[in-house]
């Protein structure tokens, strides 16, 4: 006899907690929600509710405790089944791979603390695609099954609805795409769609999983659904079965049977969202590094300094920031008081990171012995490798001391000389305070100080680079500004006399007819036309640096583009400020690396992927490189989101200006209509070009984004005495295509918790030396996320999951 299978109903809302209403309006609609739910439990006695959202959740204990209480008890029940074990449902390529893992961490702590439960279950229904590197964070989060909407049936081909997917590490989740192929969801004819989907039962070879209830503002499932279901339950003539069930009851069921296997990123056309609101993206990026950071420096300073490790203060930061991570926040694809909201947030995470950072750095600064000769300088890298990098800082003068406007010398604590060289100060007061960059080496996780003198550098160190109004050469590279447009009209190699890259940091700008999210389009249409060339002027010439900035417009719009070549060093980086005033167009900076049958790679959370070359446009991290047979170019940015690639050449988008808020499916906009537009105003940002000889792991390119991204922090100190030495480092890393990424205190103990990834894609053998507890050896398997707990009283070390609990727990 035939197998029977059966499709199995889940009831559930949708929530978006931000969308086209503000988290408050949320808060008010989403009590009746969970109290239609409850109703629906006492009506029904087979009704199963699944949801679980952590903040959601927060927002009914603070205004409303006695239906908390009722929440808590029908999951002790069974009859509400917490189905989503991440913080949110978050955009997932934006952030880094760490708020993955802090997702997982702080939603199942949040459950584990309220419910006395966890979630093997993570709902993501409505995000706009999903990173390959999931399987292996949802897996060692102990998440075991995915469900979500969107790439939909038409946007991608997969084996099925019910697959196993898979990170590049092996690591893998049984996921499930809620719709389309398989079995529509919150339709409002259940029973309708269930005879149509059951025709599939055979060909699929497993059971289906239908959802069903209300969806966005809030809405429980309805009467009329419940109706339906046990309608469909009673019918004996059916040849499938029919029942009510958790999501995780689902899945179990599927245990044993033949299911396929699915390794890549599934990614959704709609590609709105990687670009929108560049903002909300960049204070994303700038909060994760901020607080990566405070957690370095928190322990430093306990280990140290025996200063309390600020728990508390980190964990409501992250909350706050894992809650802008919903995928409408980030997206870019809420309303403007919504994205002012999250402006506001962004700057809570910040602002607490930054107190906590330096409240913990300048403990350990008080101690080091400054008194020397010169003015000291202690210059912090929080990265976990050795670096070689231009440290900008400034020193005040005026009234401690006398007004000064002349030369400075910036030595080692070894009074070895570090050539400098005067720039800009931020303030415009002459004599009150001095600026000025030098280059210097910087141990791993650690620091050095540097003392400036008011007194004229040796004069070798004061020749200046080869510079004009549009060229810039050093002994590496001959740089030539485009007098139409004012980007790079190329970049010759001294040394062979090729150009290795043509028309870098070009303007573009192309049309774009698409609503906030291009559901309505498949790309970005021709060139709107080229930008024009308003100036071209040289900024600085000194033994460091040399700087042309241009300024260029287009239509109502300009842009104004800092290019800056070092002196001796392969740095070539760029500033771009830009003044938006267009409406549906999409602002792209084009780098073409001249290069034959690239092969595109681009940094993905916590991993890096292959892509094709081709013109659609997709998210990207903090790096995109194309390589060929002989050498590479990548570009590094702070404020790139997303791109495409045609051929070899590299189109970052800087910004795009749809309406906000526009769902082109909708009635047609007014063309008399005022509307909200997405980046107006002023946007700036940074990028850094690298070239290569065709091999990016072997230029430690992580490496580098993660330096450009997170630039070394300097504290300015008077001069004591002090027991600490000048220079020092915390940790160091031996590897070879391996970076560590967290050092913090574990949530539940005092243990440290390392985190290490792998990106290379092969076997890597790592040595982290500190004190205590000394030398630890150990192997990343390729493509690995590890977490370590150490117990820093004992030289005891322990592999983990996610959740920081030692090897046999959820994941391992």
């Amino acid at each position: 006899m035939a197998a029977k299978y059966g499709i199995f109903m889940a009831g559930t809302t949708h929530f978006d907690p931000v969308w086209l209403w503000t988290w408050d309006e949320a808060m008010a609609s989403i009590r009746s929600t969970f109290r239609s739910a409850l109703e629906r439990m006492d009506e029904e006695p087979e009704f199963i509710y699944s949801f679980s959202c952590p903040p959601v959740f927060e927002w009914i204990k603070a205004t409303d405790p006695a239906l908390f209480g009722e929440i808590c008890r029908k999951v002790e029940e069974g009859k509400w089944e917490l189905v989503e074990g991440w913080w949110v449902q978050p955009d997932c390529h934006v952030a880094s791979g760490e708020s993955y893992v802090r997702q997982g961490l702080y939603g199942q702590r949040y459950l584990q603390e309220n419910f006395k439960m966890r979630s093997r279950s993570c709902f993501n229904t409505d995000s706009f695609g999903h990173n390959v590197m999931l399987p292996q964070i949802l897996n060692k989060s102990g998440i075991d099954y995915y469900v979500f909407g969107r790439p939909s049936a038409g946007e991608m081909t997969l084996p099925g609805p019910l697959f196993r997917w898979q990170s590049p590490d092996g690591s893998s989740v049984l996921a499930y795409r809620c719709g389309g192929d398989g079995a529509n969801q919150f339709s409002t004819s259940l029973d309708q769609d269930a005879y149509e989907a059951s025709v599939k039962l055979p060909k699929f070879g497993h059971d289906l999983l239908m959802l069903y209830g209300v969806s966005n503002h809030g809405g429980a499932p309805t009467r009329k659904s419940i109706a339906q279901i046990n309608s469909l339950i009673k019918d004996t003539e059916k040849t499938f079965d029919t029942a009510y069930t958790r999501v995780d009851s689902y899945f179990d069921r599927q245990r044993g049977r033949d299911i396929p296997e699915f390794c890549g990123e599934l990614m959704v056309k709609a590609f709105g969202v990687f670009s929108n609101d560049a903002e909300v993206k960049k204070n994303n990026r700038v909060a994760e590094y901020a607080l990566m950071n405070a957690e370095k420096a928190g322990i430093f300073a306990k280990c140290l300094c025996d200063i309390p490790y600020p728990k508390d203060k980190l964990r409501a930061a992250w909350h706050d920031l894992l809650f802008n991570q919903f995928h409408d926040i980030i997206g870019g694809a809420s309303v403007k008081p919504a994205a002012f909201d999250a402006r506001n947030m962004h700057g809570r995470v910040i602002q607490s990171a930054a107190e906590i950072l330096h409240v913990s750095l300048q403990s350990i600064t008080k101690d080091i012995d400054t008194a020397q000769e010169g003015f000291p300088v202690v210059v912090w890298n929080l990265n976990a490798f050795d670096v070689t990098v231009p440290i900008e800082a400034e020193r005040q003068w005026a009234w401690e001391f006398d007004w000064y406007k002349g030369p400075l010398t910036v030595a080692d604590s070894d009074g070895r000389i570090c050539p400098n060289q005067i720039i800009q100060e931020l303030s415009v007061l002459p004599g009150f305070r001095s600026r000025f960059v030098f280059v210097a080496d910087l141990p791993s996780l650690g620091y050095r100080t540097f003392f400036v003198r008011q007194e004229k550098q040796p004069e070798p160190f004061e020749a200046k680079m080869t510079a004009g109004q549009s060229t810039l050469e050093n002994d590496k590279y001959r740089i030539q500004i485009c007098q139409k447009t004012g980007c790079i009209e190329s970049i010759v190699e001294r040394s062979s006399g090729m150009t290795v890259c043509a028309k870098a940091a070009e303007p573009v700008v192309r049309i774009d007819q698409g609503d906030t999210w291009a559901f309505d389009v498949d790309g970005f249409g021709e060139e709107a036309g080229p930008f024009r060339l308003i100036s071209s002027r040289l900024l600085e010439n000194g033994p460091i640096r040399s700087v042309i900035r241009t300024s260029a417009e287009f239509g109502r719009s300009m842009i104004e583009q800092d290019f800056i070549l070092y002196a001796h060093t392969d740095i070539i980086e760029g500033r771009f400020k830009v003044f938006w005033r267009e409406q549906h167009k999409v602002l792209k900076l084009s780098f073409n690396p001249l290069i034959e049958d690239p092969r595109v790679s681009a940094s993905v959370p916590y991993g890096s992927v292959r892509r094709d070359s081709t013109s659609r446009e997709m998210p990207v991290g903090e790096w995109l490189d194309v390589s060929g047979k002989n050498r590479g170019v990548t570009v590094i940015g702070d404020s790139f989101f997303a791109c495409d690639v045609s051929g070899a050449v590299m189109n970052m988008t800087v910004l795009r200006s749809p309406i906000r808020g526009h769902l082109s499916w909708q009635d047609p906009i007014d063309p008399d209509g005022a509307y909200d537009y997405v980046d107006q105003g002023v946007r700036e940002g940074r990028w850094k070009i690298v070239f290569h000889d065709g091999d990016w792991k072997k230029e430690s390119i992580p490496e580098q984004a993660a330096l450009f991204n997170n630039p070394v922090i300097t504290v300015n100190e008077a001069n004591h005495e002090g027991t600490r030495p000048s220079d020092g480092s915390f940790l160091k890393i031996d590897a070879r295509s391996s970076i560590l990424t967290v050092c913090k205190q574990a949530e539940e103990h005092e243990d440290l918790v390392i985190r290490l990834v792998e990106y290379a894609g092969r076997q890597d053998h790592v040595t982290l030396e500190m004190s205590p507890p000394g030398v630890i050896g150990l192997t990343m398997a390729p493509h690995e996320i590890k977490t370590l707990l150490l117990d820093m009283k004992s030289p005891a070390i322990k592999e983990a999951s996610l959740l920081e609990e030692p090897d046999g727990s959820p994941g391992t």
